[in-house]
């Protein structure tokens, strides 16, 4: 039905309707208790002269279909759109059905609880688009003007709760009626209008969200085409000159053994770049899917100190290990190469950043179900300026450059890209020339 057109009506799905449901049972179970134990009070403390056996009847009626919709909606939980606005297009007037019973019973026209029907017609005009919210309306303002009316004239009795004779003045009567059916229809349309706004706004966020989905796809298959594509000349050209290298290295004059040298290490950097470019283009979920294993955190953490403490040492680094006791035992069940990648990136920052004569520091702490991991240097540092940037991908900060002349500035960006897919959290802190502190939360679970 175009009424239904998931197009123009992006905020009415089958998810939203049956939790819109449940929570009108649940309302309706509170209505009945509350009905309930206003009416025993008012028996048993103020003598208001009112019907209670059968009030009481009534609110057991109403409980008794509650229970129903409570059973249909546990045993049909896979039901269509059209099937779910159904049902709670007949909920809600059971609703309104029951409630004009009650208006009836406790005074009519002199009671206020007629305000009650307000609530269903916002209801009504949050989920239900274009003119059924009108619908709802109009229901309404037919069964009470019916009831007051029927009242006032004699056709029903009127149940005179509170010593009054207002229910047969015929002035007021009109004057209620006019002013209600005005506010009811006045709510939907305030409503309506608001809800129209709100599904157009919806509408343009999601068709804008697809367009950014599709254009992030393309990116990642342009990523993979050119990775694909540059890194077989650049592995058959670094594996030419390294040979070239290996058996001409005692014949070859200095000047062209230095720039084969240099040239087989920008080739080296490039395949780093792309391999850091394949594994941004990744899907997300495959960090969590693909070659998961259980693994011991820390013995992961002490064998990439390891491989960098070389590094450390040949700068006259001072490393500092204080890897928890309590994070001793700890396994998590992660992909190894993703976790090496995080690790081992954020501790050959910490010391290619960090003059001679300084300290690399890493620890590590249990904390709310997360594995924290912590490393602070005293190194070059970044400018607070520039830390909202770390984590975009090709950024390097000007004294980064200075300090370091190689780097694909991919390096936090992939970490990040791994650590959000987990779950986690990561953070950095700095001052220029004072160090860098970057933190990692890693869920346990």
């Amino acid at each position: 039905m175009e009424l239904f057109n998931p197009e123009r009506t992006p905020f009415l799905t089958t998810v939203i309707l049956h939790s819109r449901l449940t929570w009108s049972i649940r309302l309706r179970w509170l209505a009945v208790f509350s009905f309930f134990i206003a009416s025993w009070l008012s028996k048993a403390f103020f003598e208001i002269p009112v019907n209670y056996e059968e009030m009481w009847i009534t609110l057991s009626i109403l409980a008794g279909i509650n229970i129903i919709h409570f059973i249909t909606l546990r045993l049909f939980k896979e039901i269509s759109l059209m099937t779910e606005i159904i049902l709670l297009s007949i909920h809600i007037i059971i609703d309104l059905i029951f409630l004009t019973q009650l208006v009836h019973l406790t005074g009519g026209i002199e009671n206020p609880i007629y305000l009650f029907y307000v609530f269903h017609v916002v209801l009504s005009s949050i989920l239900f688009p274009r003119w059924l919210p009108l619908v709802f309306a109009t229901i309404v303002a037919v069964l009470f003007s019916g009831l007051v009316f029927a009242e006032a004239f004699g056709i029903i009795h009127h149940h005179n709760v509170f010593s009054q004779d207002l229910h047969s003045n015929a002035i007021l009567v009109s004057l209620v009626v006019i002013v209600f059916v005005i506010t009811v229809y006045v709510t939907a349309y305030i409503c309506m209008t608001f809800m129209t706004i709100y599904r157009e706004s919806k509408r343009i966020i999601d068709t804008q969200n697809q367009k950014l989905i599709e254009a992030d796809k393309q990116k990642s298959q342009f990523f993979q085409f050119a990775s694909h594509e540059l890194k077989s000349p650049i592995v058959a050209l670094k594996s030419t000159i390294d040979a070239l290298l290996k058996s001409y290295y005692d014949k070859m004059d200095n000047k062209v053994l230095d720039s084969l040298k240099r040239a087989s290490n920008r080739a080296g950097q490039m395949l780093e770049i792309i391999k850091e470019l394949l594994e941004l283009s990744k899907s997300p979920d495959s960090y969590r899917t693909e070659g998961v294993e259980e693994l011991h955190i820390n013995t992961l953490i002490r064998e990439i100190i390891a491989s960098e403490l070389p590094s450390a040492q040949h700068k006259n680094i001072k490393f500092i290990d204080e890897l928890s006791s309590e994070t001793e035992e700890v396994k998590v069940k992660y992909k190894k190469t993703d976790l090496i990648r995080v690790f081992n990136n954020i501790i050959s920052n910490a010391i290619n950043y960090t003059r001679s004569q300084g300290s690399v520091k890493v620890k590590t702490r249990v904390e709310s179900n997360y594995y924290e991991f912590v490393v602070e240097d005293t190194g070059i540092g970044i400018k607070e300026e520039d830390l909202p940037k770390v984590f975009s991908e090709f950024y390097r900060g000007e004294n980064a450059k200075k300090a370091v002349s190689y780097g694909t500035g991919l390096g936090l960006s992939l970490v990040k890209n791994i650590v959000d897919n987990y779950g986690g959290k990561i953070s950095v802190d700095s001052e220029l020339d004072k160090g860098t502190t970057v933190k990692i939360l890693l869920p346990l679970t």
